[in-house]
């Protein structure tokens, strides 16, 4: 998998307000659901997460949402376009994939990273051979909110952790997931074999 490497991000830093970012097909799966029941847990005003996407979980997320009353803090964008999520990104300071499922190198990671977010991220799949722990993100088991919510407050209190996991991510893929060192990479081994 390569990406495009956008604009260098710009500093996060002093905001009033944390901001969480989750993106991807809304399935149960995904985990999503735990993120925002971490929300409830953390109680605090000046974080809000922000969920992008669409899939068949999304109404029951929705329903969810309402009945925590977490309106004020959680919103599901839907399906939004490439500026919107630029946007989003940008406005982020976290990047969540709390999923249960099996993942091979899931792209969303791959973007955030880019995007010089922080991740917390289930320790399943290929997830573990992109987030090293403690280095560039934060592992959690999956479905284990409370190791979740945890994760999010030690981020949320260390200004500093969260600059150097950032500065962190967006080097690994500079160095390691730029669409242009995977056409390089892959054009080496077409010439090898030729």
């Amino acid at each position: 998998n390569g990406i495009d490497i956008p604009e260098k991000p710009p500093l996060r830093n002093n905001r009033d307000m944390l901001h969480l970012l989750c993106l991807g097909r809304i399935e149960k799966e995904k985990g999503m659901h735990h993120a925002v029941k971490a929300m409830v847990e953390l109680n605090d005003a000046n974080i809000k997460l922000d969920i992008v996407g669409t899939g068949p979980y999304l109404n029951e997320l929705k329903v969810l949402i309402a009945k925590l009353e977490l309106e004020e803090n959680v919103l599901c964008h839907g399906r939004v376009d490439d500026d919107e999520l630029s946007k989003l990104f940008k406005a982020a300071d976290i990047y969540l994939m709390p999923t249960t499922r099996q993942e091979g190198l899931p792209l969303t990671i791959l973007e955030a990273m880019a995007n010089g977010l922080p991740v917390i991220a289930s320790d399943i799949g290929g997830i573990s051979q992109v987030i090293k722990d403690e280095g560039d993100g934060l592992l959690i088991r999956p479905g284990d909110v409370s190791e979740l919510i945890n994760a999010i407050r030690i981020l949320k209190n260390d200004e500093e952790m969260r600059n150097n996991f950032s500065n962190a991510a967006r080097k690994k893929i500079e160095d390691k997931y730029s669409k242009e060192r995977m056409v390089e990479e892959t054009l080496a081994v077409f010439s090898s074999v030729i």
